[in-house]
C-alpha cells in the first residue's frame, strides 16, 4: 500500500472510514495497522461531520442509512446529498433510534428517495418490487407511463400478486 494513496483517501472528506476501506479494499486490522504507522490524528477526520458512522456513501454518488437496532441492522433509505441523510440522523438520535415513531417516520419519508419500481431493460420497462432482498417481477410495458401506472395500482392493492393477476383477467 503506497503512503501517499492512503493519505490521499484518508483526508479526502467526501470519504467515510467506511468509504476509505471498501477503495483501498484494506479490512479493519489493516485500516488500524496504518492509521497507527502513520500517527495520523482523529480530530482532523471528520471534523465537522458526527454522523459518519451511520452512513456510507454508494458508488452512485448517492448516501445510504444504516444502524444495527438490538441484533437487527436498519436501514433508512437513500438519500440525495449528505445533508439530507443528516437531517434524517439527528431527528432519529433526537427520538433514541425509535423507528416506529411518526416524526421519525415523517422525517425518513420527507428526504428519502422514494424508489420507481420499475426498470428498463432492451426496451421493454419492467415493474417489480423487492421481498427479503429477492426482486419479484410483476409485469412488463412497452411505455414508460403504463409502467408507472401499473406501479400506482400495485401500490394502492399493497403489491399484492394474487390480486393483480385478478385484475389483469378482467382488464
Amino acid at each position: 500500500m503506497n503512503k501517499n494513496t492512503f493519505l490521499k483517501e484518508y483526508y479526502n472528506m467526501d470519504n467515510t472510514v467506511f468509504d476509505v476501506k471498501r477503495k483501498l479494499g484494506l479490512n479493519n486490522r489493516q485500516y488500524s495497522k496504518l492509521y497507527h504507522k502513520y500517527k495520523l490524528n482523529k480530530r482532523v477526520r471528520h471534523m465537522n461531520y458526527n454522523n459518519a458512522k451511520y452512513t456510507c456513501k454508494l458508488k452512485n454518488g448517492r448516501i445510504a442509512i444504516r444502524k444495527w437496532i438490538g441484533k437487527n441492522k436498519e436501514y433508512l433509505g437513500v438519500y440525495k446529498t449528505q445533508e439530507d441523510a443528516d437531517a434524517v440522523v439527528e431527528v432519529c438520535k433526537e427520538h433514541n433510534w425509535d423507528l416506529d415513531n411518526t416524526i421519525v417516520q415523517d422525517t425518513i419519508n420527507q428526504y428519502r428517495i422514494k424508489p420507481k419500481h420499475y426498470t428498463r431493460i432492451n426496451g421493454r420497462y419492467y415493474v417489480y418490487k423487492r421481498f427479503n432482498g429477492k426482486k419479484v417481477y410483476y409485469d412488463s410495458f412497452l411505455c414508460e407511463q403504463d409502467a408507472i401506472g401499473c406501479v400506482n395500482l400495485l401500490n394502492k392493492i399493497d403489491w399484492n400478486k394474487n390480486v393483480y393477476e385478478k385484475m389483469k383477467v378482467l382488464a
